[in-house]
C-alpha cells in the first residue's frame, strides 16, 4: 500500500473574515487586470474584422452580422458618434470677419493662478485668503503594499 502524503489543513473561505477580504480584494484585482488587458486584446481583433470585413449601414456604423449568434450576439458594431464642440479660434476668426464681437461674444473674467500666487509672495494677499481661493479636496483610494 502506497504512503499518503499528508494533506496540509486547508482553510475554509469566510467573506466575513478580515484577513480573507483582504485575499479576496487581491485576487479580485489581480483578475480585473489581466481581465481587461485581455479584454483590450480581442477588442482590438475584433475592430481589425470589422473594419477589413463589415458593412456600412445608412448611420454609419459599421456592421459585421454573424452567421450565427456567439452567447446572444448576432452583429459586431462598430457605433459612429459623432459630437461637436465649438471650436473657439476658428469661431473668433468668423465672428470677426462679420463685425459680430459685440453680439456673440461675452468677455469673462479669468483668474490668472500665477499672478495670485505672486501677489502671495508680494504679500498682497496673505496666505489664509489664497487657501480659500484654492480650497483643498482630499480624496481616498485603497492600495496595497508588497
Amino acid at each position: 500500500m502506497a504512503n499518503a502524503l499528508p494533506e496540509e489543513p486547508r482553510e475554509i473561505f469566510d467573506p466575513l473574515n478580515f484577513e480573507h477580504q483582504v485575499k479576496e480584494y487581491s485576487q479580485i484585482r489581480d483578475s480585473i487586470s489581466m481581465m481587461e488587458a485581455r479584454k483590450k486584446e480581442i477588442h482590438a481583433k475584433l475592430m481589425e474584422k470589422l473594419e477589413a470585413e463589415g458593412e456600412e449601414d445608412t448611420n454609419g456604423n459599421i456592421v459585421y452580422e454573424l452567421p450565427t449568434p456567439i452567447a446572444g450576439i448576432a452583429a459586431l458594431v462598430k457605433s459612429r458618434r459623432v459630437s461637436r464642440k465649438l471650436d473657439e479660434e476658428r469661431a473668433l476668426e468668423i465672428i470677426k470677419e462679420h463685425g459680430l464681437e459685440d453680439e456673440l461674444v461675452e468677455m469673462k473674467p479669468s483668474i490668472k493662478e500665477d499672478a495670485v500666487m505672486a501677489a502671495l509672495y508680494e504679500d498682497k494677499l496673505n496666505e489664509n485668503e489664497v487657501d480659500q481661493m484654492f480650497p483643498s479636496t482630499v480624496t481616498w483610494a485603497l492600495t496595497t503594499k508588497k
